[in-house]
């Protein structure tokens, strides 16, 4: 896997050339840590109950992201949500982290299509803690069928308020408090 390349690289490519795959927990921290400034956010607890999703640009690492099944009754949100309903089948996505130098629609779009196809129709709920701009933002996961529970809070180690958003499988139909 190629981690070096040269400023020429970030503007178009085919995608084509772009693919998700599953990738170890050692793999995303490793990209994490090119790309986060702030140490406190390249891991946490929740990676050990998470499965880690790279996205590559042929065989270049240029975007992970993780989805955390819940633990407890309990995902990241609950840390500033202690009240949240969450149920075993429910799940969180985020610490998308990607290399800037690739991206761009094509590839903003190749994630969103990978997540709208493979975690999404799982027949779960799936929650985002959601900023209101930036290239995944409160607006983008609204386009693509979330809802705001109405469940705002503001995160010290980003220093950005989120929202935490919901998508609802057609069979879940109480979200409890959240509603």
């Amino acid at each position: 896997m190629n981690s070096q390349r040269t400023d020429s690289q970030h503007l178009r490519y085919d995608a084509r050339d772009l693919s998700a795959l599953s990738v170890s927990l050692e793999t995303c921290l490793k990209f994490r840590e090119r790309f986060v400034i702030d140490t406190k956010l390249i891991t946490d607890v929740w990676d050990k109950y998470s499965e880690h999703i790279g996205f590559f640009y042929k065989e270049d690492l240029i975007a992970t992201v993780r989805i955390v099944y819940p633990y407890e009754y309990r995902l990241p949100l609950t840390e500033h949500a202690p009240e949240f309903p969450v149920q075993n089948e429910d799940l969180q996505v985020g610490r998308l982290v990607a290399d800037q130098a690739y991206a761009n629609r094509a590839s903003i779009l190749f994630c969103y299509k990978y997540l709208c196809d493979t975690v999404f129709p799982l027949g779960r709920r799936v929650y985002v803690a959601a900023v209101q701009n930036g290239p995944i933002s409160y607006r983008r996961y609204c386009n693509l069928g979330f809802a705001d529970t109405g469940c705002k809070y503001y995160d010290f180690r980003y220093g950005k308020s989120l929202q935490i958003l919901v998508r609802l499988n057609p069979d879940v139909t109480n979200i409890g408090s959240a509603e």
